[in-house]
Order: C-alpha cells, then sequence, then structure tokens
C-alpha cells in the first residue's frame, strides 16, 4: 500500500466512487485509505472507518460479479478470495473503534459479502444478524442499518428467511427516516419486481438515476428487466 497524506480528500474520493459504484475509483480508494492506515498505526477513527466501508464496497462489487450466472466456477474461487481478504481488511480495521451503529451496520454488511454457499451461511449469517440488531439497538434511526436488515428477507428463499413482505417493512422504515436514500430506493424497486409491479420498481430507479444520473445499480436494474433477466437471488442454501 502507497503513503497518503491527505485524509479528507481520501476519504472524499471513496464517497464518490461508493455513489457510482465505479469499480476502478473504488479499488483506488479502497487501496488508497488502506496505505494510509497501514503507514500511520495511530490513524484516526474516521480513516479506520472510512477504509472498513472502502472495504465493504469494494467486496460488493466482487459479490456482485461472482453472482452473476456466466461467472465460471474457477472464476467465483478467485473472486471469493478476494471477497473475504477484504471483508477481513474491513474487519480489522473496525476492531478498535467504539462501539456505533455504523461500526456494527459495516460489520453486517461485511458478513453479508461473505456469505455465498449453505457453509457461509452457517458460519457468518448469526454473526450478520447480531452484528445488524446491535446497530439497531445503538440507533433505531439508522436508515442505512434497516436495508442491511432487509437483505436476507429479500433475496433468500423462504427456507432461508426470504420474506418479501418483511423486506419492504423494513424498506419502509429506511425510506420513512431517509426518503432519498439511494440504496433503499433500489432495494425497493427489487422487492417491487419480485412481487411483480415492474412499474413501480422502474420508477424508484428512475427516481434514483433523476438525482444521481451516474448510479449503476440504478442502470443496471433497468437495462436487466428491459432484457427479460432476472433479479440474482442470494441463497446461503445453494
Amino acid at each position: 500500500p502507497a503513503q497518503a497524506d491527505d485524509l479528507d480528500t481520501l476519504i472524499a474520493n471513496a464517497d464518490s466512487a461508493r455513489a457510482t459504484f465505479d469499480e476502478e475509483a473504488s479499488n483506488k480508494a479502497y487501496m488508497a485509505l488502506w496505505g494510509y492506515v497501514e503507514n500511520n498505526p495511530e490513524a484516526a477513527p474516521a480513516a479506520k472507518l472510512a477504509l472498513a466501508e472502502a472495504a465493504l464496497t469494494y467486496a460488493e462489487m466482487r459479490r456482485f460479479e461472482y453472482g452473476q450466472s456466466d461467472t465460471t466456477p474457477e472464476k467465483k474461487r478467485s473472486l471469493g478470495a478476494e471477497i473475504d481478504k477484504a471483508a477481513g481488511t474491513g474487519h480489522d480495521a473496525l476492531k478498535s473503534l467504539e462501539d456505533t451503529s455504523e461500526k456494527f451496520r459495516i460489520q453486517a454488511d461485511l458478513y453479508a459479502t461473505m456469505i455465498r454457499t449453505k457453509y457461509h451461511g452457517k458460519r457468518y449469517a448469526k454473526r450478520m444478524d447480531k452484528a445488524m440488531e446491535k446497530a439497531l439497538e445503538l440507533d433505531p434511526k439508522n436508515y442505512k442499518a434497516y436495508v442491511t436488515a432487509c437483505k436476507r428477507p429479500l433475496f433468500a428463499t423462504e427456507k432461508y428467511g426470504g420474506d418479501l413482505d418483511k423486506a419492504m417493512e423494513l424498506l419502509a422504515k429506511s425510506l420513512e427516516l431517509a426518503p432519498g436514500y439511494e440504496r433503499g430506493l433500489v432495494m425497493r424497486g427489487i422487492a417491487y419486481e419480485k412481487l411483480g409491479d415492474l412499474d413501480k420498481a422502474k420508477a424508484d430507479w428512475n427516481k434514483v438515476l433523476s438525482a444521481n444520473p451516474n448510479s449503476r445499480s440504478a442502470k443496471e436494474n433497468l437495462e436487466r428487466i428491459a432484457k427479460g433477466e432476472p433479479v440474482a437471488d442470494f441463497d446461503p442454501g445453494e
């Protein structure tokens, strides 16, 4: 990792990359923050929290690629190793931080990227749930944590906790607290799609694009349903 001195700029770059889901920019931001923390053993909590979030973004992008239907088993093995390494970096960055809602929310999301098979589900699902519950206990108004909480009910099969009504309840709470929250709108669009209401799904994704024309998630979901392709489900029972 390379040395970097301007923490504010590093954090701003990571935030910008996350907003656009720009893979190249996110990778650079992640590596730069990693370098900063590695080269500054007494790095401020803000640096470590930013590194954990950047590691999460990196892992989520790899997890998205992992879940694509055309990803080969060999590629999945490689991606799995990258995901786990990034998640490990994120968890390490969070260890020394005081207990806050955001710390546990990021921790829960990191565990979510690590759940890719039934084995991983058994190993990490309870840790994810515990971190998520702690996040909401510390701050019941953490709108990001409600989106984290919706992941299992939204993407898993019923056997492993899938429950679209529950997912919609959690997303409604998130968007009640933060009506324009991009990730909440993207996820609610997916929930509407699963419920068979494509008009409402497209409305949510177009609302995201109105606020952020560079939103990769909204663009790709609109392109996907235009092609008649279903959303890729997350299922720890695979």
